[in-house]
């Protein structure tokens, strides 16, 4: 009987030290989700930006009057990128569109229609998109990749940058964005 006793007692404190050890785990992962962002120790000078809109006109970005604004960079046959295209879209309803400004800029030779297409098909409602299908803009920021998201305060300066993708939506990246 006390042999039954010592082994259930075991058994109780090997299951309470593993489901302590889970939930370390499970935030250990959950706060790993933005180890893709880099946060700035000082905030960087960022350029304008020579695009072109869905007609094809020449269109300079270089005003940033939203608390926060975020450049997106991406393509229709970039599976990550249109996995997170729409945390963005909700991330304007979730944060305010006061507060955010999501700035998507297409890095791919396409017609822009279908590009356009492509995002009406993905419900994307609460941001405009952009071309650089003379990849300009990626050569002037050295992107390495996509997507890659630029992070800009209120003054237009350079903040951090997300490399790979993300869910923007989410608790989290909302809470870091909120204290940078």
């Amino acid at each position: 009987m006390n042999i039954i006793i010592k082994h259930l007692a075991i058994l109780f404190l090997y299951t309470i030290f593993f489901n302590y050890s889970n939930i370390s785990l499970s935030k250990e992962h959950f706060d790993s989700s933005l180890k893709n962002m880099i946060i700035h120790s000082k905030s960087k000078d960022f350029p304008t930006l020579n695009v072109k809109d869905s007609t094809g006109r020449d269109v300079k970005i270089n005003k940033y009057h939203k608390r926060f604004t975020l450049i997106n960079f991406w393509a229709t046959w970039c599976a990550p990128c249109v996995e997170e295209l729409p945390s963005l879209d909700k991330l304007v309803t979730k944060f305010g569109k006061n507060n955010i400004n999501i700035i998507a800029i297409n890095v791919e030779k396409i017609k822009k229609e279908k590009a356009i297409k492509f995002l009406k098909n993905l419900e994307i409602k609460n941001f405009t998109t952009y071309f650089d299908d003379k990849f300009e803009v990626a050569k002037l920021l050295k992107l390495r990749g996509i997507p890659i998201t630029v992070i800009l305060n209120s003054e237009g300066k350079e903040i951090a940058r997300v490399v790979g993708s993300l869910e923007f939506d989410s608790k989290i990246f909302i809470n870091k964005l909120n204290k940078l």
